[in-house]
């Protein structure tokens, strides 16, 4: 029997969002680009919400006015010093528990996230997960971040669709799915799970929890 624990990361298993801290943290050596940045994201972010434009162009505008054209070597600097903080004193501890207790049971750990795989990746590999999926980073040839993205937003049905992808893959057939998210548009990933167990809650998520009967933290 194989069973399964997917894990959100932002605002589960991390206590805050990683995507702003990245950008931040990329902008420490150009103080003087962060109010065009602020700007950019503000603007697409009302876009996005009046349905003008996807989710992804507010990450795509943020990207561009940060870190586009650094090279793979210095975001990865960046990653890991983010990283290294978090382990030290950013994650949820309950949740963390929650996937230590499954890799002792022996279960299959996957971390399932928006968030970027130059992230990820080390969040996956520093956790001991097996496994993970997340929005792909795109580099030019010189391996220089480029202006765009290498996938979709691993976001909603997205994400829901990479998780079989990758279970297919590895030609995975689980007897026992849990899933931990604290967000709704995490539906479809908790409505595959056998248990759904919602984190931290906004009011809006708690009501769609309640209503869906899923554990809620």
């Amino acid at each position: 029997m194989t069973r399964l624990a997917i894990f959100d990361l932002d605002y589960t298993l991390t206590r805050q969002g990683t995507w702003g801290r990245f950008v931040l943290r990329s902008m420490k050596a150009r103080p003087l680009g962060l109010p065009p940045l602020l700007l950019a994201a503000g603007w697409t972010q009302l876009r996005y919400k009046r349905g003008a434009v996807p989710r992804i162009a507010v990450k795509t505008a943020m990207m561009r006015r940060s870190m586009v054209g650094r090279t793979r070597e210095e975001l990865s600097d960046v990653a890991d010093a983010l990283i290294a903080d978090d382990m030290q004193n950013g994650l949820n501890l309950r949740v963390l528990d929650a996937l230590r207790a499954h890799q002792q049971a022996g279960d299959i750990v996957l971390i399932a996230s928006a968030a970027v795989d130059l992230l990820v990746e080390r969040y996956c590999e520093a956790l001991g997960a097996h496994g993970q999926v997340s929005t792909r980073m795109a580099w030019t040839q010189d391996d220089r971040l480029a202006d765009h993205f290498a996938s979709d937003n691993c976001y909603g049905t997205q994400k829901m669709d990479r998780i079989k992808g990758l279970l297919t893959e590895r030609n995975l057939l689980p007897s026992h799915v849990t899933a931990y998210s604290d967000s709704r548009a995490d539906a479809p990933m908790l409505e595959f799970a056998d248990k759904a167990i919602i984190v931290a809650p906004k009011r809006k998520t708690r009501d769609y929890a309640q209503r869906m009967n899923f554990e809620i933290w």
